[in-house]
């Protein structure tokens, strides 16, 4: 059997520092801000910038390190150099999980030794990393909407999920205009730590989640979900099981 990490800190944050947060336009740390202020999202969003008090009418800290609490996730909108100084600074923080939007094997800053060196840093300290390369991650029962492209507000909610590595489905699918209902949204990316597995194993242990819909452009270890932890809920509400 593979071994699995939880998504639960990622997939169910109660708070969520946005590291790179920017009032210029067209920021992608400004609109992960934007997304969750827009959707209501009842927990804490900390946006993180030296350079600004302020931010959506929330205030800004200048560090992970100055938050007043310690963030369920952390979202860096930040270039490749400075990726894995923030990541290790989550990590030792205590911060149990992160999305990590940039891609560092292709484009401007290309550093694709940064892929196993996240591996290595997450696998040591057990932050679940959502990414590198990942369009973000939604749980939209909770108005949680970690992205930094637009999306729009109001989406419907539903009981299937969507586990994707390709970005164009993820965007597409989730704003689709036949009002089709999701509850999580998921971008793999390039699954340096959590895989398409990974999510799975938790998703389908929800006891309101119905189908479970896994597009790939490679192979899910579905082997990862012998013994899902929605076994026992399983027993009295009948078999779980994957849509590939």
């Amino acid at each position: 059997m593979v071994d699995v990490m939880s998504t639960s800190a990622l997939l169910n944050a109660k708070s969520v520092a946005v590291v790179g947060a920017s009032d210029k336009p067209g920021s992608f740390g400004g609109q992960v801000v934007r997304n969750l202020v827009d959707f209501g999202y009842a927990g804490d969003i900390y946006p993180v910038n030296p350079r600004l008090s302020s931010l959506f009418d929330l205030p800004c800290s200048a560090s992970l390190e100055s938050l007043p609490e310690r963030p369920d996730c952390a979202a860096l909108a930040v270039s490749n150099q400075h990726l894995m100084a923030l990541l290790a600074q989550a990590a030792a923080l205590g911060i149990p999980s992160a999305v990590v939007f940039g891609d560092p094997t292709v484009g401007d800053g290309r550093a694709p030794e940064l892929q196993s060196q996240i591996t290595a840093l997450a696998k040591k300290q057990a932050i679940a990393v959502c990414g590198p390369n990942a369009m973000g991650v939604y749980n939209l029962r909770e108005k949680l909407v970690i992205s930094g492209y637009p999306v729009r507000p109001g989406l419907p909610i539903g009981k299937v999920s969507l586990i994707t590595h390709s970005g164009t489905v993820f965007d597409a699918m989730s704003q689709n205009n036949r009002d089709v209902g999701f509850n999580y949204v998921i971008s793999c990316g390039n699954e340096a730590v959590l895989t398409a597995a990974d999510y799975l194993y938790d998703v389908i242990a929800e006891v309101d989640v119905n189908p479970v819909r896994v597009l790939s452009t490679g192979t899910v270890a579905l082997d990862a979900l012998i013994v899902p932890k929605g076994a026992e809920a399983a027993k009295s509400g009948g078999e779980h099981g994957p849509n590939t």
